[in-house]
């Protein structure tokens, strides 16, 4: 394939080039906003916002009344234009509105959150209402102070700040009072995101639903407990380690009488991750059969999607985009023009994309697949070490490679065998013929004693079929089981291979 290219786009590609390597030199606002004028010169854009306060290093106060300050130009001078302002808590990972309509007159009166803990990783953003949504964040972290409002009569000792507990374990919550706190019963509250949001602990066995709050405590939905000092939480089930986290305790019969944990502490989660197992780089799969792609996870992971790419990952085409995360999904393997050695496989999260893996390395999808067998029943064989359990046997009336397979027939029966093996996919091929599918009859492998694949329909002669299930290396017990119904109801096992 030829390609033709222009002197003026040649020119535009090299401008790019420059660009991108003088950003050291360049002022992020005029960098964001160069282009190309329709004489294909290199312009700047004046159209930008600019924060100006707090843009790093302030520090204001708690429920303090400040104003917030930015520039605007170009387009973006009219105080027709509206923006959004936004404040965080972290950095500038998440975000929280200020308000979503205001007009860009170039300030704000903001009255500031309680944060119940001084936070010195706060940040302002500003982002225009409509399309091109420009925005501009703080160019550094300004700090909110706490203003130290706590009662010195409730004073908590667990969790006070830099404690690590992890998501749906059982933990203490602990404090002490001084003196009268109007009452004999307090509440007690969470807050994951450094004071914005906060939830009950308490749980009287009704559920915690619908209960969180901005405003603490949420007195007419929060349970109440009672102030003995102590109470055992245990921590919901959450998608990502939290790190702003802070525990609150209220007197219920004065609710201005409280304390915070001095500092934030960290909520950890179980890791969410996916990790492709087959095919992960080296295999080869025929085209027009059906493969096993197989992969495991861990953490607060859901639903999946399912890609290919023939290029190395440059380009995916979708496999399922809605598929259960139970670890296996048999798939149709394309028809391709050629052999095709540049294939990987994707797995992503459906809730959130950040979530995935792909293959290790590339795999091939070719025209035709020879398998390596560790054991086809065939005469010259060793079956050493197989148990033909009930009814197995092996005989020459059908099989998927060669002339014999094993066979259970008119009763029940386990064929078994103890194997030591290596990491990787063990596989065989089976055929079965039941009687009823209410599982009255039915094939299943058991590894160590654990059902991995259990199958009992259709109710007619299936062809030959395959099943692929990977392992860890180790001695194990194979187990294939067959439980028949009807004399005539059967199932045959052959061409099985071990890692």
């Amino acid at each position: 394939m030829r390609i033709v290219v222009s002197f003026n786009t040649f020119f535009i590609m090299l401008c790019f080039m420059f660009v991108s390597s003088c950003t050291d030199d360049l002022h992020p606002e005029v960098l964001d906003n160069i282009f190309f004028d329709d004489s294909n010169e290199l312009k700047e854009d004046s159209t930008y916002y600019k924060i100006t306060s707090p843009n790093g290093g302030e520090t204001w106060e708690e429920l303090s009344t400040q104003t917030i300050t930015w520039e605007s130009s170009g387009n973006l001078e009219s105080t027709n234009e509206y923006v959004t302002l936004y404040y965080s808590l972290d950095g500038g990972a998440g975000w929280t509105v200020i308000d979503n309509y205001e007009s860009n007159d170039g300030s704000y009166s903001w009255t500031l959150p309680q944060v119940y803990v001084t936070n010195a990783t706060c940040r302002i953003k500003v982002k225009q209402q409509y399309s091109p949504y420009i925005e501009d964040i703080s160019d550094g972290n300004f700090t909110i102070s706490a203003s130290g409002a706590q009662s010195d009569l409730i004073n908590i000792i667990n969790a006070n700040g830099g404690e690590a507990w992890q998501e749906q374990t059982s933990e203490d919550i602990t404090w002490t009072t001084n003196g009268d706190i109007g009452g004999n019963d307090v509440y007690i509250g969470y807050s994951t995101d450094g004071g914005n949001n906060w939830n009950d602990v308490v749980n009287d066995g009704s559920g915690n639903y619908s209960e969180e709050t901005n405003d603490p405590p949420y007195t007419s939905r929060w349970d109440e407990t009672a102030n003995n000092g102590s109470y055992s939480w245990t921590l919901p089930n959450f998608s990502d380690t939290l790190n702003n986290c802070i525990i609150g305790v209220w007197s219920s019969g004065n609710t201005a009488l409280y304390d915070m944990s001095d500092d934030y502490f960290t909520i950890n989660c179980d890791p969410n991750y996916y990790r492709i197992m087959h095919p992960n780089g080296g295999e080869t799969f025929q085209m027009g059969t059906e493969r096993y792609i197989l992969w495991e996870s861990g953490g607060d992971v859901g639903s999946v999607a399912l890609y290919y790419s023939e290029y190395g990952g440059d380009s995916w085409y979708s496999i399922d985009d809605n598929e259960t995360n139970d670890g296996s999904y048999v798939w149709s393997v394309p028809t391709l023009q050629s052999d095709n050695p540049n294939c990987l496989i994707k797995i992503e999260d459906r809730s959130n994309s950040g979530w995935l893996d792909v293959s290790d390395a590339t795999f091939t999808i070719a025209d035709t697949v020879i398998f390596d067998f560790d054991m086809s029943f065939e005469t010259g064989e060793s079956l050493g070490g197989w148990t033909f359990g009930g009814n197995w046997t092996a005989d020459s009336w059908d099989a998927y490679s060669g002339s014999k397979s094993a066979v259970c027939q008119g009763g029940d029966g386990t064929l078994s065998k103890t194997m030591t093996v290596n990491s990787g996919v063990m596989r065989f091929f089976y055929k079965t013929d039941f009687y009823y599918s209410s599982c009255s009859d039915y094939l299943a492998l058991k590894i160590d004693g654990e059902e991995i694949f259990k199958v009992c329909d259709p109710t007619t002669e299936t062809d030959w079929t395959l099943f692929e299930y990977y392992v860890d290396s180790g001695t194990y017990d194979f187990e294939w089981v067959f439980e028949h119904y009807y004399s005539s109801t059967y199932a045959r096992i052959d061409a099985i291979s071990f890692p």
